[in-house]
């Protein structure tokens, strides 16, 4: 019944054209097959020389296909690009979350030449119908929509016409989109710049079948239930089973995997090469039908999980499996969903190979039996498949069974019949359209993450926590045997609101899983909707390497992607780190001792009388965010300091708020919290976070020359301490609503200077603010100095705000009277400054513009600080000067930087 409901869900009407095109095919739900086309990126002057036939190929990809979205002018229907049935009444538009879901795009006009040439090359095989141009449009699983859509859908035949169209697109400078069944569910197949789709479905031939050398050549076309059928007389099959209806070429684009790849791998392990077209329309083969190769670059491996960015997929060699003697399936429940997991988990360490392991929470279940009559125990359920032996399988069987009952298992029962087993192992099958029967009329956004498998338990019982507190219906179904779970949140598109909180649910998952080393998406790719994440770990060596070569952006729904231009990470290295720092507890107490007797040393003098004018000309209007409260509090009565306190109006959670201090940037020279720039994003960071925020005023230079701006907000911090320890604490902070436990210091240019002090003032791990908690430090371009200068500073770039001679004038007004730049106060690596090496620290995120002048000394400080295995990350922002946070807090890339944050302090809030 759900799977009929679903079928019946991906398209109300059909043209002649799309008719006749698929009468031939059983099946037209195609997976997606390369997703994404190109962007306009580089202009099109742009050149490059060749260097090698595969890097020529990639970078005239970006320059000849990526001159923007398309549009094709004909005067019956001069709106021929405009999806006129989206209704984006009240929707965002950019494509960042649930929130803005319908994704940007320009509209640029395809030549009359290119729809001559494309219908010489695939004759009728073309269409510009308008309802199968928005068909093709709209990804038939995801909430996630265009502005526009494709201009021209075409069908080709063979690989030679699928280079003739590539050609001709390059040549005229317009996107492309491959196109497979659009079964993906991240909006892979939108086109929001318009331009040329390419449906592969008529190339769906099996070249060529080798029995004895198990493996098949197929065309991208071709569905995988498709090819078990033609496979099974031979007695083999191809192992991976995503959604019905998916196509080897988008399984290739998509990396996707299914229930079978605990046992069998996913798509990398299971394709032996492919043919690719590249954007330039040259074919290139990435290997043999040699089961090992070591003949240079794995280009196989580059190919797959590229989502269309690279080319288009053309011919597929796939490894083939035999086709088990015996299978059991067997279906257990347990009380809670922890204990499920663990017997997943521990099931893979008894190292019984099983075949499928998979895990349905007790909302599940429900769905399963509104949508199927059914009458099965609401309760976390497992779902087994054992093959080999028939007496192999039993063996398993007892073994699993045995595990179950020590961790709270009831009702195991296991199936052996062909019919029995086809009904338990439907349940599993159509757990997605069977969330629908819950909620006929709700869109679904579902999550992908995956984390080692030793994390899983934790990662299910914490997100279980979030799911069952919220409104919204949230089902959990997970391939538990290899650390991969989904999360199906239904939500009613047409609800901020709800929007809004299954971005919440989602983002909650995805940074937690993050914070266990684990991904935001295990099998279903990037496409549209992950893109908000926007972070990639990468070694930081391998990052050193790529950026030194231009690499070309090729897909205009991955410019996030680009614009986090690099991202370090210690991830990889933190038990390393975590050794590390435990070697250096017994001299951290020593080591700080000689820290704040430092800056205890250093004189606090003024310099003269200042007038500060209060009546000055912004032109940066305040944000009027009725979401947030707000209120001045003073905190020392001595030097008539004030703060300014934000909470939100309005909490979607149940758990306590963390605690965010904001320390303004402005040289150590001006700044307040009054100031609207100032004041903007500390309204956005309460907002976006979910946080109490606190900005503290600090003293100013010259009047007060560092380090008196490091001593007042030292004392706004143990302002906090007293509050928390205090009887009459301020009623935003009391009633269990603040969590002193969760505290971060964010720090803005001066400020991020000031929060570096802070993080070595108090090290790791400290209890001196007990009961308050700093979990971690946030510098955005922190303000150093140093007498060499780096080469940011002296050739540039050229800056709006900042340039050579402001920046000294700064550290002159700022550091003591005759003292240099080197001064351990600017300079945290000076020759002069104590040494860090012998300090732990907490951990520490670095957020800086591309186009800094600073940029060049804030890396090294983090390289310097990386090599002391320092807890670092890293992240640039390409194209971005100083002060593009806090000055447009409300802009799309701070949304993103607001992410990039959001990430770090849930990683460091265990």
């Amino acid at each position: 019944m759900a799977f009929s409901s679903w079928l019946s869900r991906l398209r109300s009407s059909s043209k002649n054209i799309y008719n006749n095109l698929r009468a031939s095919s059983s099946f037209h739900n195609h997976t997606t097959q390369n997703p994404h086309h190109f962007a306009d990126v580089f202009s099109s002057e742009s050149s490059a020389k060749p260097v090698m036939s595969w890097a020529s190929s990639l970078l005239p990809m970006a320059i000849a296909v990526s001159a923007g979205s398309v549009a094709l002018y004909v005067e019956t229907n001069p709106s021929l690009c405009d999806a006129s049935n989206v209704d984006v009444r009240g929707v965002g538009f950019g494509g960042k979350g649930s929130t803005e879901y319908v994704v940007k795009g320009s509209h640029n006009d395809v030549p009359r030449e290119l729809i001559d040439e494309l219908k010489a090359i695939c004759q009728d095989n073309l269409t510009m119908d308008y309802d199968e141009r928005y068909f093709h449009g709209k990804p038939q699983n995801s909430f996630h929509k265009a502005v526009n859509i494709p201009d021209v859908v075409v069908f080709p035949r063979s690989e030679q016409e699928v280079s003739e169209i590539v050609k001709s697109c390059n040549k005229h400078k317009v996107p492309i989109v491959p196109y497979g069944g659009a079964t993906s569910i991240e909006g892979h197949t939108l086109s929001p710049n318009g331009g040329v789709c390419i449906d592969m479905l008529l190339m769906k031939r099996v070249k060529s079948l080798h029995v004895e050398d198990m493996d098949v050549v197929v065309e991208p076309g071709i569905g995988w239930m498709e090819l078990n059928e033609y496979l099974e007389p031979y007695g083999l099959f191809f192992p991976l089973d995503p959604g019905p209806g998916a196509t080897i070429g988008g399984m290739c684009a998509t990396r996707c995997s299914g229930s079978l790849a605990v046992r069998y791998g996913t798509m990398r392990d299971n394709v032996i090469s492919l043919k690719v077209v590249l954007a330039n329309g040259d074919v290139v083969k990435t290997g043999t039908r040699a089961r090992k190769s070591a003949a240079g670059y794995d280009l196989t491996r580059l190919m797959i999980g590229s989502e269309g960015t690279l080319g288009v997929i053309t011919e597929v060699t796939l490894r083939l499996q035999k086709i088990p003697q015996f299978s059991v399936v067997a279906m257990c429940n347990f009380p809670s969903i922890k204990d499920a997991a663990d017997v997943a988990i521990a099931t893979m360490l008894s190292g019984i190979q099983v075949s499928r392991v998979e895990l349905l929470d007790e909302v599940q279940v429900k769905a399963v039996n509104i949508a199927n009559g059914k009458n099965f125990p609401e309760v976390p359920t497992l779902m087994f498949e054992f093959i080999g032996t028939e007496a192999y399988s039993h063996e398993q069987t007892l073994i699993v069974q045995k595990i179950a009952l020590e961790h709270n298992g009831s009702d195991f029962v296991f199936a052996e019949d062909s019919e029995a087993k086809e009904e338990l192992w439907k349940i599993r099958k159509e757990a997605l359209w069977a969330c629908f029967a819950m909620e006929p009329s709700f869109e679904a956004m579902i999550s992908d993450v995956c984390v080692p498998l030793s994390h899983l338990a934790e990662l299910i019982s914490r997100s279980k926590q979030e799911l069952d507190a919220s409104p919204l219906v949230c089902t959990v179904i997970a391939h538990a045997g290899d650390g991969n779970f989904h999360t199906v949140i239904l939500f009613d598109p047409n609800k901020e609101e709800h929007r809004r909180e299954a971005e919440r649910l989602n983002q909650f998952m995805v940074y937690t899983a993050l914070s266990m080393e684990g991904t935001c998406t295990g099998e279903h790719g990037v496409g549209t909707g992950k893109m908000k994440v926007g972070i990639l770990k990468i070694d930081l060596r391998s990052q050193i390497i790529f950026g030194e070569i231009e690499i070309p952006r090729i897909g205009p729904n991955r410019t996030p992607f680009c614009r986090l231009q690099k991202i370090w990470s210690t991830e990889a290295q933190r038990m390393t780190h975590d050794n590390s720092r435990l070697s250096c507890v017994c001299g951290r107490y020593e080591a700080h001792a000689e820290y704040i007797s430092f800056i205890s040393s250093c004189p606090r003098e003024y310099d003269g009388s200042i007038f500060r004018s209060n009546e000055i000309d912004f032109n940066i209007p305040v944000i009027n965010d009725a979401s947030v409260n707000w209120k001045d509090c003073l905190y020392d009565k001595n030097h008539d300091l004030y703060l300014r306190l934000y909470k939100p109006a309005s909490t979607v959670t149940s758990t306590r708020l963390p605690i965010i201090y904001y320390i303004h940037g402005g040289g150590f020279c001006f700044g307040s919290r009054t100031w609207p720039n100032c004041h903007n994003c500390c309204l956005r960071l309460s907002s976006g976070l979910n946080a109490v925020v606190i900005m503290p005023d600090y003293r100013l230079a010259p009047e007060h020359r560092l380090p008196a701006a490091i001593d007042d907000v030292l004392g706004a911090v143990k302002w906090l301490q007293g509050q928390a320890a205090s009887e009459d604490c301020d009623a935003w902070l009391s009633g269990g609503e603040a969590d002193f436990d969760r505290v971060f210091l964010v720090g803005d240019s001066s400020g991020g200077n000031i929060a570096h002090h802070m993080a070595v003032r108090f090290g790791a791990g400290s209890t001196e603010l007990a009961p308050v908690r700093v979990r971690g430090y946030v510098l955005l371009a922190p303000f150093f100095g140093g007498i060499v200068r780096t080469r940011s500073e002296a050739e540039g770039p050229y800056e709006a705000i900042l340039n050579l001679d402001l920046l000294d004038r700064f550290w002159r007004l700022s550091i003591p009277v005759g003292d240099t730049r080197d001064h351990p106060l600017a300079n945290p690596f000076g020759p002069a400054s104590p040494s860090l090496e012998p300090v732990a620290l907490d951990p520490i995120l670095i957020i800086v513009g591309g186009n800094e002048m600073m940029k060049d000394r804030i890396e090294d400080y983090a390289r310097r600080l990386k090599e002391l295995r320092k807890e670092i990350d890293y992240v640039e922002i390409e194209g971005k000067q100083h002060g593009f946070f806090t000055n447009e807090p409300y802009s799309e890339v701070a949304n993103e930087v607001v992410q990039v944050i959001k990430r770090f302090m849930i990683e460091n809030s265990n």
